[in-house]
């Protein structure tokens, strides 16, 4: 058999370099597209055997939303019967499809072997992968995004939008981590989850988030519908597969993202985890990176109000308690003069606070402007 393809690849004038290509090669009839040979590259590629690729048709090695683009390049090649295995075109941006629902970034070119409209007429399709490639100029655009990112909630809506593509996913949740209750808070959610009924917290254990919150690793979860762990809200709309990794920096855990698919048969891999991860960390590390920024803009602000106010609070607290017990004041007046005292003395510890900060904890009192520091919270 392995003989006879021999004989086959030397008569379509592909001979020994068709065995031995580092890419993926491919002969396909040029109607119908039917698989007819392959090589051992896109055995490594795509996870099947010769023996099963014979069975397959070219348009099932990509998902179904890059089929028409697939389409669209064999028809032209096609229209043309152009010979091109030694000055092609320029290759196209696809996805293939593993056979295990694998997926990756992959070029591919297609060119006419044989006589055309003969039954022997055949293409060569040449698939590359890319996936490095991609995944290296994906990270520095997301590097690049998040250094010139001075507010926290742009940093979360960078990493959120960038692991959905970058994953090829469909949907993906942002989580905050709120330490008193010890849970995660979803705060940036992808357009087809909102208004969606779930838990208003995540515990650690629950779902892929919360699994990877007690891990602290990334965590994939390829049959979600099934998994004991699952939130209600993942099952609801028809999560197939999740990953998920925690948002940490030097072990302090700021939050968690998840993203997911709906596709059935789409599968998270190992690679897929560690570019997650790898994305969650320099988010982690921008956001550490604003938190400090906004911490040394709140510092210089409580040394000025600490530098403007103190001595002047000094001489309020001085009067306020020499009249509190100054006998010729009325009692009604030294009632008053009481409360300017304690007044005085409660603005005295609250400027003390702004002396201690470590720490920027908002809470939102509904006044103009919006939060506020919480001073007890920030400065403990």
């Amino acid at each position: 058999m392995r003989g006879d393809l021999f004989v086959e690849a030397r008569s379509l004038g592909l001979g020994g370099l068709f065995w031995s290509s580092r890419d993926a090669l491919i002969v396909v009839e040029a109607i119908g597209e039917r698989i007819a040979m392959w090589n051992p590259a896109s055995e490594a590629l795509f996870g099947y055997s010769a023996t099963e690729a014979c069975a397959l048709t070219l348009p099932m090695l990509v998902p179904e939303p890059f089929r028409p683009r697939l389409a669209e390049e064999l028809n032209r090649t096609r229209a043309s019967g152009r010979v091109a295995i030694s000055q092609p075109d320029p290759p196209i941006d696809l996805i293939s499809l593993g056979k295990h629902g694998e997926e990756c970034a992959i070029e591919l070119s297609v060119a006419s072997l044989g006589e055309t409209l003969s039954e022997e007429w055949r293409l060569l399709v040449v698939v590359r992968d890319v996936s490095e490639r991609v995944r290296r100029d994906a990270l520095l655009r997301v590097a690049r995004r998040f250094a010139v990112e001075s507010e926290a909630d742009q940093v979360l809506i960078v990493l959120l939008d960038e692991a959905v593509a970058l994953l090829r996913a469909d949907a993906g949740v942002v989580y905050d981590w709120d330490l008193e209750a010890g849970a995660l808070i979803a705060t940036h959610i992808t357009d087809g989850l909102r208004n969606r009924s779930g838990p208003e917290k995540i515990r650690p254990g629950q779902g892929a988030a919360g699994q990877a919150v007690e891990r602290q690793a990334a965590v994939i979860v390829n049959n979600y519908q099934q998994d004991s762990s699952a939130v209600a809200i993942g099952i609801n709309v028809g999560t197939q597969a999740v990953v998920a990794a925690p948002l940490l920096h030097d072990g302090r855990l700021l939050g968690a993202i998840g993203v997911g698919s709906y596709r059935t048969g789409k599968r998270f891999n190992a690679v897929d985890a560690s570019l997650l991860e790898i994305l969650s960390g320099l988010a982690a590390a921008a956001l550490i990176g604003v938190e400090r920024s906004r911490l040394e803009g709140a510092l210089l602000a409580a040394r000025t109000a600490q530098h403007s106010l103190s001595n002047q609070l000094a001489l309020t607290v001085g009067y306020s308690e020499l009249l509190s017990i100054d006998p010729r004041l009325p009692d009604d007046l030294r009632r008053m003069a009481s409360e300017a005292l304690r007044g005085a003395q409660e603005s005295a510890a609250t400027v003390q606070l702004l002396q201690r900060i470590t720490r920027l904890e908002e809470t939102d009192f509904g006044v103009p402007g919006g939060s506020v520091l919480d001073l007890p919270r920030s400065s403990g």
